[in-house]
C-alpha cells in the first residue's frame, strides 16, 4: 500500500504538467514512472519511455525502454524528462537523440529534484517512503541548463514548487500554501521544473533581454532546429472603436512586409461612422489587402479574441487603430517572430520619453506596477503590460484561445490572457522598445480604477496558479 503522502507529492507534479500542457497534443514523457501523468494530459499521441532497467511498467500507452529514443518515431509538441536525466548514464549522447525527437516549437519539460533535498531523499529510500535507486546524477539548475544549452536548447522559464512534499493530515498543503508568498524560500522548493526550446539555426540568436519568463543562458546555435527561410503569411490586426479620423492615415502607415499579408480590422460598435470608413479605405487602397468584421462581443478583450481568430495569418500582430504608436514598429516584430528569435512581443512604452499627454500619471503607476509584479512572477523582465503592439503565432494563439477566460475572470483588455497564456505554453517572450504619443482623434476608452480592479484580481490568480 501506498503511503498517504505519495499520491499528494504526485498530484503536485501532475498539476504543473497541466498547467503548462493543453490536452490532444504529441507528448513524450521520459523517466522511470509517469503513465498516470500521460493519462492526466489526455495527449493525441502518448509515448512512455521507461527508464528502469528492470522492470517495464505496465501502460495503455506506447512503450519504450532505457534511454535509446532512436526507435521512436515522428517528433512531439511536448517532451517530458521526469528526472530521467538524474539517472542517465549518458547525458550528452541522450540529449542528442532528444533533437530528432522535436519540431521547432516542441517544449522540453525537466522536472528535477533540488540537490539541497539530497539527504532527505535518500533518508526516505531508506524508511521506504521513495522508490530505491532512481537518482545517480545529482544535477544543479545551472547543471541542467549548460548540458541542454550544449544540446542546442534554449531556456525558456524555472518554477520551482511544494515546500514539503508530505500530506501529513493537512499540514503539508497549508505550508505548501504559504509557501506561495514566502517567496525567500523558494531556494529550498523540492520539485524544479525548467521549459526549454530548440534553438533555432540559419541565424544569430539573440536574448530577447525583456519580457518573459527567465531566459536562462543563451548559448550560440547548436544542434537546434532549423528554420525555413520562407516569408511566413502576415495579418495586422486592428481593433477599432469610434476611430474614424485614425483609419486612412494608419493604412497608409502600415509597411508591406510579406506579399502574403492583410489588414484585418475588428470594428467595435462605432457611433461615428468607422466602419463606413473601413469600407471606403479598402476600395480606395485595394493593394492593402483590408478586411472588416464585426465584433460580436463588447471591450477590447473580445476584440482580440475575435481577430485573431479569424487571423488567415502564420503571425499575427495586433496594432491599436489609435495612432499612438508608430505602424513601422510591425517590421521588427515581424522578423523576431518569422527568424523565431522570439515568440511572443510586446510592445514597451515606457523605455523612450512619455509625456503625461500621452499617459497620464496614473494609467503609468498601474502599468508599472503590475509590469514589476509580473516580472517578479515570471522571473523575467517586464516593463510593460498593457502595450497596443503584440505578437504571436497563430498555431500558438489557438492554444492560448483553447484555454481563454480559463482565469475566472473576463480581461477587457486581452493583455493578460495573451501574456497569461504565452507564459504557460512556454513561449520565449520580448519586448520591442516603442515610441507613445497622445491619440490625434477620439478618446481612450480605459476606466483607470473599474479597469485596474479588474486586472488586479486577475493577477492575484495568476499568483495562485503559478505559485503552485
Amino acid at each position: 500500500m501506498k503511503p498517504t503522502w505519495y499520491p499528494y507529492y504526485h498530484r503536485s507534479v501532475r498539476r504543473f504538467f497541466t498547467l503548462v500542457i493543453p490536452p490532444g497534443q504529441d507528448v513524450l514523457l521520459v523517466g522511470y514512472d509517469g503513465d498516470w501523468d500521460l493519462a492526466t494530459l489526455r495527449p493525441r499521441r502518448g509515448v512512455f519511455v521507461c527508464t528502469d532497467g528492470q522492470a517495464l511498467l505496465p501502460t495503455a500507452f506506447e512503450s519504450h525502454r532505457g534511454y535509446d529514443l532512436r526507435p521512436i518515431e515522428g517528433q512531439f509538441d511536448y517532451v517530458i524528462l521526469k528526472n530521467a536525466l538524474g539517472s542517465c548514464p549518458d547525458i550528452g549522447t541522450f540529449l542528442c537523440d532528444l533533437a530528432h525527437v522535436c519540431k521547432p516549437d516542441t517544449r522540453v519539460i525537466v522536472y528535477s529534484y533540488n540537490y539541497l533535498w539530497k539527504l532527505g531523499l535518500r533518508l526516505a529510500e531508506v524508511l521506504r517512503l521513495k522508490r530505491r535507486g532512481g537518482l545517480q546524477n545529482w544535477l544543479s539548475i545551472r547543471d541542467l541548463n549548460n548540458a541542454l544549452t550544449a544540446a542546442g536548447f534554449q531556456r525558456v522559464s524555472v518554477t520551482r514548487w511544494q515546500l514539503f512534499p508530505f500530506f501529513l493530515f493537512g499540514l503539508g498543503p497549508v505550508i505548501n500554501w504559504l509557501g506561495k508568498f514566502l517567496f525567500f524560500l523558494d531556494w529550498l522548493k523540492l520539485n524544479q521544473f525548467q521549459i526549454f526550446r530548440p534553438l533555432p539555426t540559419g541565424g544569430v540568436v539573440v536574448s530577447p533581454g525583456g519580457v518573459g519568463v527567465s531566459p536562462g543562458g543563451v548559448g550560440a546555435s547548436g544542434g537546434g532546429v532549423g528554420v525555413s527561410p520562407a516569408d511566413d503569411s502576415l495579418t495586422i490586426c486592428l481593433t477599432c472603436r469610434d476611430e474614424r479620423d485614425n483609419i486612412e492615415p494608419i493604412v497608409q502607415a502600415i509597411p508591406q512586409l510579406t506579399p502574403n499579408q492583410e489588414i484585418l480590422f475588428v470594428e467595435g460598435h462605432s457611433t461615428d461612422g468607422t466602419r463606413a470608413e473601413i469600407e471606403r479605405v479598402a476600395r480606395a487602397y485595394p493593394e492593402k489587402n483590408i478586411r472588416v468584421i464585426g465584433q460580436p462581443g463588447k471591450g477590447q478583450g473580445d476584440a482580440i479574441r475575435e481577430g485573431f481568430a479569424n487571423a488567415r495569418g502564420d503571425i499575427i500582430i495586433l496594432l491599436e487603430s489609435d495612432m499612438t504608436s508608430p505602424p513601422e514598429n510591425v517590421r521588427f516584430v515581424y522578423e523576431s517572430l518569422r527568424r523565431r528569435y522570439a515568440e511572443f512581443i510586446e510592445g514597451s512604452r515606457f523605455v523612450y520619453p512619455l509625456s503625461l499627454k500621452a499617459m497620464p500619471l496614473a494609467n503609468q503607476l498601474g502599468n508599472g506596477s503590475f509590469a514589476y509584479f509580473f516580472s517578479w512572477l515570471f522571473r523575467g523582465h517586464l516593463t510593460d503590460v498593457l502595450s497596443g503592439i503584440k505578437a504571436i503565432r497563430k498555431r500558438d494563439f489557438q492554444k492560448v484561445l483553447a484555454r481563454w477566460n480559463d482565469w475566472g475572470i473576463n480581461d477587457p483588455f486581452g493583455d493578460f490572457e495573451l501574456l497569461f497564456g504565452a507564459v504557460r505554453l512556454g513561449l520565449l517572450c520580448a519586448e520591442q522598445p516603442i515610441h507613445y504619443r497622445p491619440r490625434p482623434y477620439g478618446k481612450t476608452k480605459t476606466r483607470v480604477w473599474y479597469h485596474g480592479y479588474i486586472l488586479a484580481k486577475m493577477a492575484l490568480n495568476a499568483f495562485l496558479r503559478f505559485r503552485g
